[in-house]
């Protein structure tokens, strides 16, 4: 049987992901917003119970390092998630100030806008996504979900990756200079 909750779950068209009441807890959960009878049944709480591809870093010709799939991904699988350090603007402002002058020719940058104000640096303390690397046409996107009040940054795929293949998006950096 397939879950309840799947693509025509309202909470995951707006990029919610579905939040349930644990019965061993008596005081209500103030983010529930599903009425699944148990997890098993929702298939959006993939962020949550970390249902991520297996996944592999390695050398990728002319890129350094990279991240495989192991098993392969289908378009619309939960790759990963996006971790660090959840910093506010300032932190991040003062952080960059410091890596320019510490690591000026260091060309890997792992800071994301999680939106309001706050961002996640995955350099000191990311995970397996750190590494995947750029492509102007990649196989995956980012996207931001919602989950129990928390924006995270969700890695997807947008095409079929087969085992082995290398997993790419575009980081869409902004190089304007802001003294111009």
């Amino acid at each position: 049987m397939d879950a309840i909750c799947g693509e025509d779950c309202q909470n995951a068209q707006m990029f919610i992901e579905c939040v349930g009441q644990d019965p061993t807890v008596k005081q209500k959960n103030p983010y529930v917003n599903c009425n699944c009878a148990s997890e098993a049944d929702c298939g959006n709480r993939k962020m949550t119970k970390r249902a991520y591809a297996r996944t592999q870093p390695r050398r990728e010709n002319g890129m350094g390092w990279g991240l495989v799939t192991l098993d392969g991904v289908n378009a619309g699988d939960l790759v990963v998630e996006y971790t660090g350090e959840v910093l506010n603007g300032e932190m991040v402002d003062e952080r960059m100030r410091v890596r320019e002058i510490e690591h000026g020719n260091d060309p890997n940058f792992y800071v994301m806008d999680l939106g309001a104000g706050w961002f996640v640096d995955a350099r000191e303390k990311g995970n397996l996504a750190r590494f995947i690397n750029h492509s102007c046409d990649g196989n995956c996107v980012t996207q931001k979900i919602n989950v129990a009040g928390y924006n995270r940054i969700a890695i997807v795929a947008v095409r079929d990756v087969e085992p082995g293949g290398f997993l790419s998006y575009d980081y869409q950096f902004d190089i304007s200079d802001k003294n111009k």
